[in-house]
C-alpha cells in the first residue's frame, strides 16, 4: 500500500510541473473555508474562498454557490451578487437563490438582487450557449446503452455470481464497456475530459456535476495520468477525483475517501499527508463537517459532496 501511495506522488508531482494553475491549492483553501463554516465563522470562510478563487480561473459551482452563502451571512452584498453572478453564469437557477430565505431573503428588495433577477434568463443564455450539446448527446447516447445492459440484473450479479445468467451478463456489460471505451476516447481527444466546464452541472441537487454513469463504468481502463490531469487542470473537483480513482481500485484513494480510513492506525498519518496534498479534508476534518451538519441540520444549505 505504501508502494502504491509513492507512485501516485510521483505521478502527480510530475504532472503537476505542467499546469500553471494550482488547483491543489484551490481546494486546499476551500478546505480551510470549509472548516471557517464548521466553526461558524463565515467572514473568515468567506476570506478563504476569495483567496482559493484568485489562485484559477474555473471554479466550481458549489463552490461560488457556498460563498455566497458566506458573503451573505457576513453581510458583504459586493460579493454576494458578485458571485451570485457567476454561479448563474453556471447554470443556476435564479429560482434557488430565492428558495434559500433563509439566507437570502433580507436581500431580496435590493437593487443589485433586483438587477440580476432581471438578467437572469440572459445568463441563462449565456450559459446554454457554452455547453457543448453534441458532447453531452454523445455522452447520454452511451449511458442509455449503460444502463440497458445493467438495469434489472442485480441479483444475479450480487446473488448468484456463479450463475450462467450472471456470467453471460457480465461478458455483456464487458462488451458494452469495451464499445463505450472506444467512443469516449475519441471523444475526449475531440472535446476534452467530460467536466463541468464544458457539459456544465447536472440538474440533481448540490450543483455537483453529472458526470454519465458510463464514463465511471470505463474508468478502471483509464490511464491513472489522465485523471491526474483532468483534477490538475480543474476538470475534476478533488471529491470527484478521489472518487474516481476509487472506482478504478487504486487502493490508497480507495482509502482516502474511505469512511474508515481514521480507524486504521498504521496508515492514518500518510492517509491523512495525501489528503493534505490534494485538497482532501483530513480523517479529523472530515468528522468536524460532519459534526456541523448533524448540529445545525445544515440550515444555511452548504453543500458538503462527501461521503461521509
Amino acid at each position: 500500500m505504501k508502494k502504491m501511495f509513492a507512485i501516485i506522488c510521483v505521478i502527480v508531482n510530475s504532472i503537476l510541473t505542467t499546469f500553471p494553475q494550482s488547483y491543489p491549492k484551490y481546494h486546499q483553501l476551500k478546505v480551510d473555508a470549509e472548516q471557517k463554516i464548521c466553526e461558524h465563522e463565515y467572514w473568515q470562510a468567506l476570506e478563504q474562498y476569495k483567496k482559493a478563487f484568485s489562485e484559477v480561473e474555473f471554479l466550481f459551482t458549489k463552490d461560488l454557490y457556498n460563498a455566497s452563502i458566506c458573503a451573505a451571512l457576513s453581510s458583504d452584498t459586493i460579493a454576494l451578487f458578485q458571485f451570485m453572478r457567476q454561479c448563474l453564469l453556471q447554470g443556476v437557477p435564479f429560482k434557488e437563490f430565492h428558495k434559500n430565505v433563509t439566507v437570502f431573503g433580507q436581500f431580496q428588495n435590493l437593487s443589485g438582487w433586483k438587477n440580476l433577477e432581471n438578467q437572469s434568463e440572459q445568463f441563462l443564455n449565456q450559459y446554454e450557449s457554452r455547453i457543448n450539446l453534441t458532447y453531452r448527446h454523445i455522452l447520454d447516447s452511451l449511458n442509455v446503452e449503460d444502463q440497458k445492459v445493467r438495469n434489472n440484473n442485480e441479483y444475479f450479479l450480487l446473488h448468484r455470481p456463479e450463475s450462467k445468467k450472471a456470467k453471460d451478463q457480465r461478458a455483456k456489460m464487458r462488451a458494452v464497456d469495451s464499445c463505450n471505451y472506444l467512443v469516449i476516447q475519441e471523444a475526449m481527444k475531440k472535446y476534452g475530459y467530460p467536466s463541468e466546464r464544458n457539459l456544465g452541472i447536472g440538474h440533481g441537487s448540490g450543483y455537483y456535476f453529472w458526470e454519465p454513469i458510463c464514463v465511471w463504468h470505463i474508468c478502471e481502463m483509464s490511464l491513472i495520468d489522465e485523471v491526474v490531469k483532468a483534477y490538475l487542470n480543474g476538470e475534476m473537483d478533488v471529491e470527484r477525483y478521489v472518487a474516481k480513482l476509487e472506482y478504478a481500485s487504486i487502493q490508497d484513494f480507495h482509502y482516502i475517501y474511505s469512511k474508515h480510513a481514521k480507524n486504521d492506525d498504521s496508515f492514518s498519518e500518510e492517509i491523512d499527508a495525501l489528503r493534505l496534498e490534494v485538497g482532501f479534508p483530513t480523517s479529523e476534518q472530515m468528522q468536524k463537517i460532519k459534526k456541523y451538519l448533524s448540529e445545525t441540520q445544515n440550515k444555511y444549505g452548504f453543500i458538503f459532496n462527501y461521503a461521509f
